[in-house]
């Protein structure tokens, strides 16, 4: 009998030593890298031009008789930036999203709801109001100054067939890209 609880009390010590010794052995200790980086915006985004409403004048039906026929009545689309720091970055493309016209495929698509103009679409062009800009299409370089500025960017009425009277609208939304 003694020397069984003798052998129980060896087991138990050396039991209890061999989770100490592992305890002493654990992994206890660690570090955690972090990386980051703050960076300076090229331009900051006038809140007033990020989600703007831009009125199209009215234009008779007369003037979109033919497939691709413009209106001839450009209308403004400013876009405003403020802070522009061109030692961060001197260019920008944009691209404005949107549903492009299924003929006129460079324009954006008429998708008023409520009594809608027929065969016609919305043409967006760069500042020199010939270059077109497609939907989901990068635009051309834009070279930017240092502080504040309005880049202006066109739109026009485009027929895509014999238009008829009636709503038009369309919208685009758009992202800035600098490089």
């Amino acid at each position: 009998m003694k020397k069984s609880v003798l052998t129980a009390f060896i087991t138990v010590v050396c039991a209890t030593s061999s989770v100490m010794a592992a305890d002493d052995n654990a992994i206890t200790d660690g570090s955690v890298t972090f990386n980051g980086k703050v960076i300076a915006p090229a331009c900051t985004l006038v809140a007033a031009t990020k989600d703007s409403v831009v009125t199209l004048p009215d234009v008779s039906a007369t003037k979109l008789q033919n497939n691709g026929q413009v209106s001839g009545v450009q209308t403004d689309v400013p876009i405003e930036l403020n802070d522009c720091d061109i030692t961060v970055t001197k260019n920008a493309t944009f691209t404005f999203n949107g549903t492009a016209d299924t003929t006129q495929i460079t324009a954006f698509a008429n998708q008023a709801s409520t009594d809608a103009a027929t065969n016609v679409a919305l043409q967006m062009y760069m500042n020199d109001g010939t270059t077109t800009i497609t939907p989901d299409t990068e635009t051309g370089n834009i070279l930017l100054q240092n502080g504040d500025q309005t880049l202006t960017f066109k739109v026009d009425y485009i027929a895509t067939g014999k238009a008829t009277s009636g709503n038009v609208n369309a919208v685009t939304n758009f992202h800035i890209n600098y490089y």
